[in-house]
């Protein structure tokens, strides 16, 4: 029985590849399935995973034209034949007992998903990233890679990754979690995520991609709408809409656009006219006013109140010119 598919995406990462796949073929969990799926790739990356796939035969590869990350890894999903699921990027790769460690904690605490802690990898030192909210549950970080997933949820509540968009961790995970799953935390910092990788999609945010994360808004927004939430939940969902999608996208927006004022204006009074058209009321959110995990007092002090309802006040009077 395959307890865990892993599906690797693969495109041009021919320098990387290798340390990836010596990391999952070395894992001590051995029930597993490692489905890595070249996607289009035009460097060496193809040969490396051909000699991978002679030597290990957990290592089932598949070819297709380049469509992108989320392309790939719905590919992989519906090639998939585990109990559960893990995402690792081909860029980065892992420590070789985590798929032990997660699948472990998982039917422990018969969860339904499984966290680990972060290392993020620089060129010249590792730093610690925490992914674990114990105040707000839903408002860890996004990303899939450091995750196991329930197979059988996936394709329960018809989870997919959205092609063509960027962000596209927050749809899945955000789904998935929309659908009250029972969480563990894993303390230990079992993958290793590569920060400063030359070619990397996220390695520079100055593009228009940014602005796909309004599309990323509305279909969690339409999807979030037919589940069937506490308040405590539904609260939380909205407090992701203010971090995740408006205020960290400032600083993108700034960096993008600052070199015309006006026009970065404008993009700004459009960015938060966007949030109001979700959450009219959501200076007023309880979750938000408490601040209990103090995510605005750390980034802008004690009276971050006073400060956000200033620059909401700045907005909206843009707004009011411009009727």
């Amino acid at each position: 029985m395959i307890k865990v598919s892993v599906i690797v995406p693969v495109y041009n990462v021919e320098d990387y590849l290798v340390e990836c796949l010596e990391s999952l073929v070395s894992q001590t969990l051995k029930e597993i399935e490692i489905i890595c799926v070249n996607d289009g790739s035009t460097d060496g990356s193809m040969a490396i995973l051909e000699d991978y796939k002679k030597k290990y035969p957990a290592i089932k590869v598949f070819t297709k034209p380049n469509g992108g990350l989320s392309d790939a890894r719905n590919f992989g999903l519906k090639r998939a034949t585990g109990e559960y699921i893990a995402f690792v990027d081909s860029d980065d790769y892992v420590h070789v007992n985590m798929l032990k460690v997660l699948y472990e904690a998982m039917i422990d605490a018969q969860a339904d998903l499984c966290v680990s802690q972060i290392k993020e990898v620089y060129q010249t030192e590792k730093k610690d990233l925490i992914d674990h909210n114990e105040i707000y549950p839903m408002l860890g970080h996004p990303t899939v890679w450091n995750k196991l997933y329930k197979h059988e949820w996936i394709k329960m509540f018809d989870i997919e990754f959205p092609v063509g968009l960027w962000y596209e961790d927050n749809v899945f995970t955000y789904k998935y979690l929309l659908n009250q799953p029972k969480i563990v935390y894993v303390e230990d910092f079992l993958y290793y995520y590569r920060k400063e990788r030359v070619g990397s999609i996220m390695s520079s945010q100055v593009s228009p991609k940014i602005y796909d994360i309004y599309e990323v808004g509305n279909q969690l927004a339409a999807y979030g709408k037919t589940r069937s939430l506490t308040t405590f939940e539904r609260q939380q969902f909205e407090l992701y809409f203010i971090r995740g999608i408006f205020f960290r996208h400032l600083p993108k927006i700034i960096k993008l656009e600052g070199k015309h004022p006006w026009h970065l204006y404008q993009k700004l009074r459009q960015h938060h006219a966007y949030l109001m058209s979700y959450y009219p009321n959501w200076i007023n959110n309880p979750l938000f006013l408490e601040d209990k995990d103090r995510y605005f007092t750390d980034k802008l002090g004690k009276h971050f109140i006073l400060k956000i309802k200033i620059l909401k006040v700045l907005l909206n009077l843009g707004v009011r010119r411009s009727n």
